[in-house]
């Protein structure tokens, strides 16, 4: 996502030209924007019009989630409502690119998705619905921040969770083997799995209470989601806290931490604006409360935890960078009630005053409190012994430091591919 705010003043048709870098390696960038509109005018027929450069190595499972907020003229950043149509994407090669939105409203981000190895740039139309987001345009324009997000596809298909002889409660079969997760239905484990009981794992203090069942709609990484290529970084969490005010920015202010700065933070909170020094490193002190707020602005949501156990199936975690050994990740538990309540909804695009997701649109997701969340993978030298290893699954930390991060998702059940439409914008 952008690190450095982009700013631009709407005055007639939108056509927004951006220069996106979506890089494998650097962070993402932002740049090069013409806007115009006609005042008064609510109709969903004006574009945003990006052009992407991928950078550096493409797996061919790459995808870029994209979405924006605009300044209100009564005050505040609100996000970017897509039309369900009239979206086209092209590689510098001629393919067409997919491009999948919500199938309801609200559209607040539009994914980009396969593209080739071959492809260097991307060049996409994308539709902003007027009506949807509730918005006249005022004689006077309007700001607009366009972000990215570079994302990777976990395709669809089962897969065995990891477990070793060493490691510490991890999910087995009844037999005792490697538990295969071969669909999205309830998961029969431990005393909750009665006739249909499929898996266990030893109960441990933060391991979890090893009970069941996983109920049908706890995202169990069987179906195709999308997730960060990259941990959230410093670049992205000052974004985000540059459409904050008031409450909700101090809220989430993790540079108020003590040891913000010896544990090498870089943001920096000014009077007019939110800087990141050090854009590409990731989001030092980041708690989970911290992590859910932004996974709900950015219009994602969080990882379960077998979510996780999908990703680190594959030898090479389908690309995703440093998903064992980099920091701890946090997920969405299986070892608690409030855990096994996470039913996948996606971020609404929006927060209450006081910086956190609305409980009347995330109510399954653990809240700020943690309970329902946990760490797998592990820090450096402190990995845990294997993939599979549970030791801390469930271990409700509301605290955050240099060790642990946060990735967000984003599912694909919401999701409908549109034609590619290049017809123009009404002028």
């Amino acid at each position: 996502m952008d690190a450095r705010r982009l700013n631009a003043r709407v005055i007639g048709v939108v056509m927004i030209a951006v220069a996106v870098c979506p890089a494998y390696f650097a962070q993402t960038s932002v740049a090069g924007v013409d806007v115009a509109a006609k005042a008064g005018d609510a109709v969903a027929t004006h574009r945003i019009e990006l052009n992407l450069e991928p950078q550096g190595l493409n797996s061919g499972r790459s995808a870029v989630w994209v979405f924006a907020k605009y300044a209100h003229p009564d005050g505040g950043w609100r996000d970017v409502r897509f039309a369900a149509g009239r979206h086209s994407c092209a590689d510098g090669i001629g393919n067409n690119v997919n491009v999948l939105v919500d199938k309801t409203a609200p559209r607040n981000g539009v994914l980009l998705a396969q593209h080739s190895h071959d492809a260097r740039t991307l060049t996409a139309q994308l539709t902003w619905d007027l009506e949807a987001s509730m918005l006249l345009w005022p004689e006077s324009g309007l700001d607009l921040r366009v972000f990215t997000v570079d994302m990777v596809e976990i395709p669809d298909g089962g897969y065995e969770v990891s477990s070793s002889a060493e490691a510490t409660s991890p999910l087995r079969s009844v037999a005792g083997s490697e538990l295969r997760i071969a669909s999205e239905g309830a998961l029969g484990i431990g005393s909750g799995g009665g006739e249909k009981a499929e898996g266990n794992y030893a109960a441990s203090d933060y391991g979890g209470d090893g009970q069941g069942p996983v109920p049908a709609a706890f995202p169990k990484g069987v179906g195709r989601f999308y997730v960060m290529r990259r941990e959230l970084t410093e670049g992205e969490y000052a974004g985000f806290l540059s459409t904050l005010d008031g409450r909700a920015r101090a809220s989430r202010d993790i540079t108020l931490h003590p040891r913000y700065r010896d544990g090498g933070g870089s943001i920096r909170v000014l009077p007019d604006s939110v800087e990141a020094d050090a854009p590409d490193r990731p989001a030092n002190f980041v708690t989970w409360a911290d992590g859910i707020a932004w996974a709900a602005w950015a219009g994602l949501r969080p990882m379960s935890e077998l979510e996780f156990e999908k990703i680190v199936s594959d030898n090479d975690c389908f690309d995703v960078e440093a998903m064992l050994g980099g920091r701890w990740e946090r997920a969405v538990t299986i070892g608690t009630p409030e855990g096994r309540a996470f039913r996948g909804s996606e971020g609404p695009g929006f927060l209450d005053s006081l910086g956190q997701p609305y409980v009347f649109t995330n109510w399954d997701w653990p809240g700020p409190r943690a309970m329902g969340s946990g760490f797998r993978g592990g820090f450096g030298d402190d990995v845990l012994v294997s993939p599979g290893d549970r030791t801390y699954a469930a271990y409700d930390a509301t605290y955050g430091n240099e060790h642990e991060g946060f990735r967000a998702v984003r599912g694909a059940r919401t999701l409908s591919a549109v034609s590619n439409d290049t017809t123009k914008a009404d002028e």
